[in-house]
């Protein structure tokens, strides 16, 4: 079922470990990627008749949101079981990602990623970003590098599928005794970060390959046996939208101007730069709450000197910060103006200051999350104008819980 990837000169391509993880951190970067671009869709999604849905558009509407929400906790499901696959075989959790916006040559299925409001145009490119691994394999795999190379080729594919299928191919032909060479006790379990299914712990080939079929299953599956796998989400809501669509006066979603940015970064793709002073002020905050999830994702999912409770309180506080913080900040985001004009609203821009590292030294990475998160409390109190209380307070008590730890 899955094809092997030839040279530019015919031969069978050698796997190695390097091009392994090379592959897998793509695979990482690109979870990562649609769960954001997922979420922003979602927030851009009306809430109610105040915002003029006709009253029985309101439930279709919400529903439409949970279920997109739904797929972009599900993408953040695989980016942790991409981080068990890589640690499986020695590497360490790659969470990095490009900014938004990604050209379209910055992945081979030739697809810009951005960020966008709910739209048809959305909905299509999330249903070819899913699609069936089949439909990825009916086309010639090319372009990569020569068979007998040292340095990791450029896979290329079409779809998330079919890169997973070129993951598949390495695991399965790959030594399994020279490849498995990381500490089962580095595995992340599901309950610890609060995904009681799915999560597989991989330390030998089998495991690996079923924690690429759960990947595949839960995302480009088109069979009766996976009716919530992200293809048939994204076109049952692409077709429900085209019937209501077709009736005349269906808008769901706000006026959300694309890829807003709070500023320009170095080596990015130009995007819309926030011009409101409050709105920018709020998506400066949206995006260091961001990056702060980052760092205690990077800790957690390295396996260094913590201990249970430290565990227990990385895992508590990303929760937190998902749901508590970053999630009321994109739904704020997509409400708030982008310009002074009142032109059009902003939206979370998940932007990244810097290349996220990993703090190596628990000490040293709990003073700097804890730290990081009052900063963060501090300043939602200091934006005027809004009622931020309820996210300075969460952001305190997580610091607070860091700097009790460090006293312990």
């Amino acid at each position: 079922m899955f094809r092997e990837p030839v040279s530019s000169s015919g031969s069978a391509f050698r796997w190695s470990r390097e091009e392994l993880v090379y592959q897998l951190t793509i695979a990482a970067e690109l979870e990562h990627g649609l769960a954001c671009m997922y979420m922003f869709a979602a927030f851009s999604l009306k809430a109610g008749e105040e915002e003029g849905l006709a009253s029985e558009h309101v439930p279709v509407v919400g529903r439409w949101k949970k279920a997109i929400l739904g797929v972009a906790v599900e993408e953040m499901l695989h980016l942790s079981q991409v981080a068990n696959l890589l640690s499986a075989i020695g590497w360490a959790p790659h969470m990095h990602r490009p900014n938004f916006p990604q050209p379209a040559d910055a992945y081979p299925f030739a697809i810009p990623l951005h960020l966008a409001p709910f739209s048809r145009g959305t909905l299509e490119q999330f249903v070819r970003f899913e699609l069936p691994e089949a439909s990825a394999l009916q086309e010639p795999i090319a372009n990569v590098g020569p068979h007998d190379g040292i340095e990791p080729f450029a896979p290329a594919f079409t779809t998330i599928g079919g890169l997973y299928a070129q993951i598949r191919a390495g695991f399965e032909q790959l030594p399994e005794g020279d490849l498995f060479i990381g500490r089962p006790r580095a595995q992340t379990q599901g309950a610890r970060i609060h995904f009681q299914e799915g999560l597989v712990e991989v330390c030998d080939r089998a495991s690996a390959l079923a924690a690429i079929e759960m990947i595949v299953a839960q995302g480009e599956a088109a069979t009766d046996e996976h009716p919530d796998a992200h293809f048939r989400v994204f076109k049952v809501i692409l077709e429900e939208f085209d019937s209501l669509a077709m009736r005349g006066g269906f808008a769901p979603a706000r006026a959300v101007e694309g890829d807003p940015i709070a500023r320009q970064r170095l080596g990015a793709a130009t995007g819309n730069v926030i011009r409101n002073r409050t709105t920018h002020a709020v998506a400066e905050l949206a995006n260091f709450a961001y990056e702060t999830l980052v760092l205690v994702l990077l800790r957690l999912f390295s396996h260094l000197d913590e201990d249970d409770d430290d565990r227990e309180l990385l895992s508590h506080t990303a929760l937190r910060l998902m749901t508590r913080v970053i999630s009321p900040l994109g739904e704020l985001l997509a409400q708030l103006p982008f310009g002074e004009g009142g032109a059009g609203n902003a939206g979370i821009s998940f932007g990244l200051s810097r290349e996220v590292q990993l703090l190596p030294m628990r000490d040293c990475a709990f003073c700097v999350i804890g730290e990081r998160l009052q900063h963060l409390s501090e300043h939602a109190l200091g934006i005027g104008g809004l009622d931020l209380s309820a996210i300075s307070g969460q952001s305190s008590a997580l610091g607070a819980r860091f700097s009790a730890r460090l006293r312990d």
